[in-house]
């Protein structure tokens, strides 16, 4: 009992020698990760591709594509949720973790990969897609088999009296 007082109190308290200056330049080393990283862009064209594929799956949406594309920057957009981001890097990295990540991003190299990780996932995405394509047969099969197999293996239901 005594344990979960100390641990209830560290909590309330905050960590000792964690000061508000720190932490803040734990905040600011995330906020600048997001900024090497142009997640606000990122974000963006995410919504933007996001809603392009509903579309595209469902044209019937077409009339209401701004809406749709406003309503997802409200929530969705970088302003919305930059202080929820930063929050799970700061839970998620040391703030020297967090240094040396945006020491890479600023890179040549990092800022090629920042580029070119959105056009990676969208191929990746799309490879993906045309895998599962190719076999959907088997899976069609395979699930046919599962069904057979349960059906064989669930009891019988005992029949119900006429009128009920």
């Amino acid at each position: 009992m005594r344990c979960k007082v100390l641990v209830l109190i560290v909590c309330l308290l905050g960590v000792p020698g964690i000061s508000a200056a720190s932490q803040a330049s734990h905040r600011a080393a995330a906020e600048k990760l997001l900024q090497v990283t142009h997640m606000q862009q990122t974000l963006d064209m995410a919504m933007q591709r996001m809603l392009a594929v509903q579309v595209q799956s469902q044209p019937q949406l077409q009339p209401y594509k701004q809406v749709m594309l406003d309503f997802l920057r409200k929530y969705m957009g970088f302003k919305s949720i930059k202080d929820d981001l930063v929050a799970l890097y700061v839970r998620n990295f040391s703030e020297k973790e967090l240094d040396d990540i945006v020491a890479f991003y600023e890179t040549p190299s990092g800022q090629k990969a920042v580029s070119k990780l959105p056009v990676l996932m969208s191929e990746g995405a799309q490879l993906g897609v045309r895998r599962v394509q190719a076999h959907l047969d088997e899976l069609r099969a395979m699930i046919r088999a599962e069904q057979a197999r349960q059906q064989s293996a669930a009891p019988a239901q005992p029949a119900q009296p006429a009128g009920h």
